[in-house]
């Protein structure tokens, strides 16, 4: 069952692959490219010593390396969806198209069996490829310079919180694979369909991952609420260790929502019937004939919603395993229906 299973999709294995090593290939090509382009001066930048600031915006805009570097971070973002659903979407649908699972289950192999060896052979080399693929982005990115950064690593760690670079670092990717994978496998035993299949679990994988980027991640972890100007400690925490100024091996904080919304001071209770922040500030713009003095009478202030940076892998993990226990749970739904499936 094992090598039968094996030998049917083991050209779609190869596919995946095949463009995890044109992809790998291409990531250190970029850093090659780094390394040698033209040298426009040399810097000191504090825990890395002397620099040299390279030549990296030159030639065709597609080929320029800082473009390539955001190409490349766009087939990341797209990299699980598509190799999960090319795996997942015929593993069932398949075998409904051409008739073979009413063979298999003829020939003594029990539904759960076989649905269950399917999923083994198909899925666990897949997420071995795709951790492989996390480490090597994750060693990548510190070799590669940010388009508006001289400093190296700005790509993945000191941005890695930001919403285009968090499920490309880390080791949410591996739970994003086995999601699509399963979205792929349960639209294929309900739709018993490989196209029909494949198109609804991209719609869905792209809806969840809307909904966990707006909605979700943002309350996975405690945010932070500056008022003002934010203290050293609470610097420490937005960067994870350091401060806005010095980033050496520091990350950035993901900032949430309007970077200047009016709020009540630290500490200040309203008593009942008061305005609303911003309905004072309001009344100050029109009424005081100095804003300022009357919005810090009123006891507002300005501040700024962020998920610090020391929040990174508690995000990552978090995520991976709300991911993981819908993907189990679209398992058991794809085991309930083949078992319930009726020729």
């Amino acid at each position: 069952m094992i090598w039968l299973a094996l030998r049917r999709h083991r050209t779609n294995l190869l596919i995946v692959l095949a463009i995890v090593v044109v992809l790998g290939t291409w990531m250190t090509l970029v850093v090659w490219q780094f390394r040698t382009a033209p040298v426009v001066r040399w810097v000191t930048i504090p825990g890395h010593g002397l620099v040299a600031e390279r030549q990296v915006d030159y030639g065709p805009r597609l080929f320029q390396l800082t473009w390539q570097v955001a190409e490349i971070n766009a087939l990341l973002l797209i990299f699980p969806c598509l190799v999960g659903v090319l795996l997942g979407g015929p593993l069932v649908a398949g075998e409904y198209d051409d008739g073979t699972n009413r063979l298999a289950w003829t020939q003594g192999v029990g539904r759960t069996r076989w649905l269950t060896t399917k999923l083994v052979v198909v899925g666990f080399p897949l997420l071995v490829v795709m951790a492989g693929l996390a480490i090597g982005t994750h060693l990548w990115s510190f070799h590669v310079l940010g388009a508006d950064s001289g400093t190296f690593g700005a790509f993945s760690h000191f941005n890695r919180m930001l919403p285009g670079v968090f499920p490309v670092s880390g080791i949410v990717p591996v739970a994003y694979t086995l999601f699509a994978f399963a979205l792929g496998t349960a639209f294929g035993v309900l739709l018993r369909r490989t196209t029909w299949a494949v198109v609804g679990a991209v719609v869905i994988y792209a809806l969840a991952l809307f909904v966990m980027t707006t909605t979700v991640r943002p309350v996975l972890a405690p945010q932070l609420f500056i008022y003002g100007s934010p203290t050293t400690a609470e610097e420490q925490l937005l960067y994870a260790g350091g401060n806005g100024l010095d980033r050496v091996g520091t990350a950035s904080p993901w900032q949430l929502g309007d970077p200047g919304m009016t709020v009540f001071a630290r500490g200040y209770i309203p008593p009942p019937g008061t305005p609303s922040p911003d309905a004072i500030v309001v009344h100050c713009e029109y009424h005081a004939p100095d804003v300022n003095a009357c919005v810090v009478a009123a006891h507002v202030t300005y501040g700024t919603r962020y998920q610090p940076a020391a929040n990174y892998w508690t995000l990552q993990w978090r995520e991976s395993a709300i991911y993981a226990a819908a993907s189990l749970l679209l398992f058991a739904l794809a085991l309930w229906g083949v078992r319930r499936w009726r020729a």
